[in-house]
């Protein structure tokens, strides 16, 4: 079990479990709320989150969404968040839409991009 606290937030308690599926998932204690993830030893990635979105666990799992296992600082990774996890309902509705009456594919994308610090350096090196 592993303790998490925030500032100006009420700590967590975390634990690891593995479903009956042999899925791994972290579950929070405190809030009921629960993230699947991988660890296939090259990379760390999750693949679905229930519960509370203003749980710590949450802000984990978007924060941690996928990190890869390289002394590389050469690699960068790029994603794309799912769309589910907006808030932005017109966006969401839109993305519907659009995918549904208009030929237009791609109107909302959340991206993220991550690379290795560079020790010593003062500014990440990214390509």
């Amino acid at each position: 079990m592993a303790t998490v606290t925030a500032l100006n937030k009420n700590p967590e308690y975390f634990e690891v479990f593995t479903d009956a599926f042999n899925q791994t998932y972290i579950y929070s204690k405190t809030t009921g709320a629960t993230a699947y993830f991988i660890n296939n030893g090259t990379a760390f990635y999750f693949t679905t989150f229930y519960g509370d979105q203003n749980s710590l666990l949450y802000y984990f799992y978007l924060a941690a969404y996928k990190v890869v296992f390289t002394t590389n600082a050469d690699i960068t990774v790029t994603d794309v968040y799912p769309l589910q996890l907006t808030t932005d309902k017109p966006a969401l509705w839109l993305r519907g839409y659009a995918g549904t009456v208009l030929p237009i594919h791609k109107i909302t994308v959340y991206k993220f991009r991550g690379s290795k610090w560079r020790r010593g350096c003062n500014t990440r090196d990214t390509a």
